[in-house]
């Protein structure tokens, strides 16, 4: 198993308490979050959790290396990100048609709010939106 992925289980072990909700919240089976983990314990050679009827509870090693994982795992989680991040900013013009009312009581209520939102890059000289009626804005479509 990949060793990024396999501290990452480690660390929902840890934090969940169970397997169960390490698997849930990883969207995998809870027999594959077990493998995981004792690939990892035979991996390093030492015993990460304490396994009983009723807890889970990480050992002295077990603490050592959650600690040093989680650590190391913060620049993956934003490396991930970082990449998700780059082709999700929305640029352009935004054009809502809405009747008047509505769009004086929702739409335009709410467009700086939008525009300072950091989701939004403008262009350069551009004002982002306009606001038109709708039959002004189908006569320039």
């Amino acid at each position: 198993m990949d060793r990024l992925a396999a501290m990452e289980t480690f660390i929902r072990v840890v934090e969940t308490g169970s397997f169960s909700a390490a698997a849930r919240h990883l969207s995998i089976g809870q027999p594959a979050v077990s493998k995981s983990i004792a690939q990892l314990e035979e991996r390093l050679g030492v015993r990460l959790l304490m396994r009983s009827t009723r807890r889970l509870t990480p050992t002295e090693a077990g603490r050592n290396f959650y600690e040093r994982a989680r650590r190391a795992m913060e620049p993956a989680d934003d490396a991930n990100l970082a990449a998700r991040g780059a082709g999700a900013d929305l640029a352009g013009r935004l054009r809502v048609s809405a009747a008047v009312t509505f769009a004086s009581l929702h739409v335009v209520s709410r467009l700086p709010q939008w525009k300072a939102s950091s989701a939004y890059r403008i262009p350069a000289g551009n004002e982002p939106y306009e606001v038109a009626p709708p039959a002004a804005i189908s006569a320039a479509a």
